[in-house]
């Protein structure tokens, strides 16, 4: 008769299914790792075993240790996640920007402008400089009407800042914009009384060119240089409408914000 024995336990069988069970108990698996740690109940074959594994993972220093690299490695996640959903966030707050329509853009964004009627009131009050009279007699001698519209655009924005400096905050100003077209030329974008707005004719465009071409006139050496039809006087109020592209304004205007 063949019989089975567990050294390690003192089990004996002469039955081989018996012995197989007996393999599996807890009771066999302890006795056959003998070796306990008592910080996790861990058992081992090998007192060697045992020692490398307090060493490495339940020495109180080295747990610790652990303890902080996992904190830091869990840190670490959690940052670029956070940094991942806040790039998206940010890449999908200036995509809903940058594709907002103009008068919500500059009414969301821009709303403390001066109005056009402003800027043409102020144009009445304010007197050229001898720079910027010189400037258009020398575009006006060239005969471009549109380097007369870049000099008359630079009066314009300039009138636009002074204003914008006389304001308690400059918040949700733009000093260098006043108008654009909205890319058909059929109508351009100006402040209005409260709001920005689209405007379909050219009259207060032409109205703030023909005041500051009047004034050039008045104060230039020479009365005849300066002086301008109205056929000439609408066409230089195109080139500046030109000047004003709304998507090239747009990309400047995102830099404001």
């Amino acid at each position: 008769m063949v019989n089975y024995t567990c050294e390690p336990c003192g089990f004996k069988s002469s039955i081989k299914t018996h012995y197989t069970r007996h393999l599996n108990t807890k009771k066999h698996l302890r006795n056959c790792k003998p070796f306990v740690c008592e910080t996790c109940d861990e058992t081992f074959t090998l007192k060697s075993s045992l020692d490398r594994h307090m060493d490495k993972f339940c020495n109180p220093t080295q747990k610790l240790k652990n303890q902080i690299a996992e904190r830091d490695k869990t840190i670490e996640e959690l940052k670029k996640a956070t940094t991942s959903t806040i790039n998206n966030y940010n890449t999908n707050i200036q995509c809903n920007i940058y594709n907002m329509p103009p008068i919500k853009f500059l009414n969301t964004f821009f709303s403390n402008n001066p109005s056009f009627q402003q800027i043409i009131s102020f144009l009445l009050t304010e007197k050229l400089s001898p720079e910027e009279i010189a400037n258009l007699e020398n575009a006006h001698s060239i005969g471009n009407p549109g380097f007369i519209g870049y000099e008359i655009d630079k009066i314009l924005k300039s009138r636009n800042h002074s204003l914008i400096q006389s304001l308690d905050s400059p918040d949700k100003t733009c000093p260098n914009f006043m108008f654009s077209n909205d890319g058909s030329f059929r109508r351009y974008i100006a402040k209005g009384p409260n709001q920005w707005e689209f405007f379909t004719d050219n009259e207060t465009l032409e109205t703030s060119t023909s005041i500051i071409l009047d004034q050039a006139t008045l104060a230039s050496a020479n009365n005849e240089m300066m002086n301008t039809n109205k056929r000439e006087r609408t066409v230089i109020a195109k080139c500046i409408q030109k000047l004003n592209d709304w998507n090239t304004s747009k990309l400047q205007l995102l830099d404001k914000i």
